[in-house]
């Protein structure tokens, strides 16, 4: 299934936050998603590999996820749920609903079991592609995690970015005074952002951003709380002279809003962007869906967030 191209239309709930859990909701229908950008990666079934796919439609209830024949996860925690109500990204019916609306609700998770292939230990590219949906007040967590087994070495993909580290890095595009470098940079709290832990094992400055022994990079965007499908694409790349050399770019509907490229040394951010080497153990473990921000609950007066459509892919 390609499920970047395919236009549609969309079902969405509207009305309050206060309203966004009640059982009836009104249904508008929503112009298609834009179509993939100039350089964005889109999956094509008879040339590329899917690793792991999931457009929920396998399932028919909440408890097949973890459960059931067709189960590609090992642990649901938190308010999540099946959704059979139409007007999914991927055009069918069935999407996973994480629900924020009520006070004091963060730790709503998906972890995968299915995902994990050989092809990724050597892998020079890797790609996400996935559908979400944010109704309500503004999701500010962690959306999708990508981490080895003990969870130290990992992709964090968040909400809402704010600041970059390590502060070397934030220096590329922001002055000392946190403003644009230049005319094509976007304010601070609004542009993607680069982050990795500042252990010894790598340098750099503290606090730890993340935990760990080795870079992590996290990728944020201002993502809408529209109540629309929107898409998110993200290519990684191995590094390819060293530690720091990879590359991570990423793309919102179409929009290319994060491009760092470690291996070029006339860029400010080469030698700091840690993907994998030749020991690649990033990909050992599983995807972790929708995450709460560390420390804290990404809970703002109500919201629920869908997802739709994932798939780990390799070029």
């Amino acid at each position: 299934m390609v499920v970047l191209r395919r236009p549609h239309f969309l079902a969405v709930t509207v009305g309050s936050a206060l309203a966004l859990a009640a059982a009836c909701s009104t249904t508008v229908n929503a112009p298609p998603l834009p179509p993939p950008g100039p350089t964005e990666p889109v999956f094509n079934q008879a040339a590329d590999t899917s690793l792991f796919f999931d457009d929920f439609e396998g399932y028919g209830s909440t408890a097949d996820l973890t459960t059931g024949p067709a189960a590609k996860y090992w642990l649901k925690e938190g308010t999540v749920a099946l959704m059979n109500t139409g007007g999914d990204f991927t055009g069918g019916g069935k999407f996973a609903r994480f629900d924020y609306s009520a006070a004091g609700a963060y730790a709503n998770d998906l972890y995968t079991i299915k995902h994990r292939s050989p092809l990724l230990d050597t892998a020079s590219v890797v790609i996400l592609t996935y559908g979400v949906r944010n109704t309500g007040t503004a999701y500010t967590g962690k959306e999708l995690i990508i981490r080895d087994l003990a969870g130290s070495n990992r992709f964090v993909l968040l909400t809402f970015g704010n600041l970059i580290t390590p502060q070397s890095l934030q220096n590329c595009w922001y002055n000392t005074s946190n403003q644009p470098a230049n005319s094509t940079v976007p304010p601070l709290g609004t542009t993607p952002t680069w982050s990795r832990d500042g252990l010894p094992a790598v340098g750099g400055p503290s606090p730890h951003f993340l935990g760990g022994n080795r870079g992590s990079p996290a990728g944020e965007y201002s993502a809408r709380n529209d109540g629309l499908w929107h898409r998110l694409t993200y290519r990684f790349s191995k590094e390819r002279a060293g530690g720091g050399t990879g590359r991570m770019e990423g793309w919102y509907d179409g929009v290319k809003f994060m491009e760092y490229i470690g291996d070029d040394p006339s860029r400010c951010e080469h030698g700091q962007v840690w993907t994998w080497s030749a020991s690649n153990t990033v990909w050992d473990n599983d995807l972790y869906f929708i995450g709460t921000t560390s420390g804290g609950s990404p809970w703002n007066g109500g919201a629920l967030v869908d997802m739709d459509g994932v798939r780990v892919w390799l070029p």
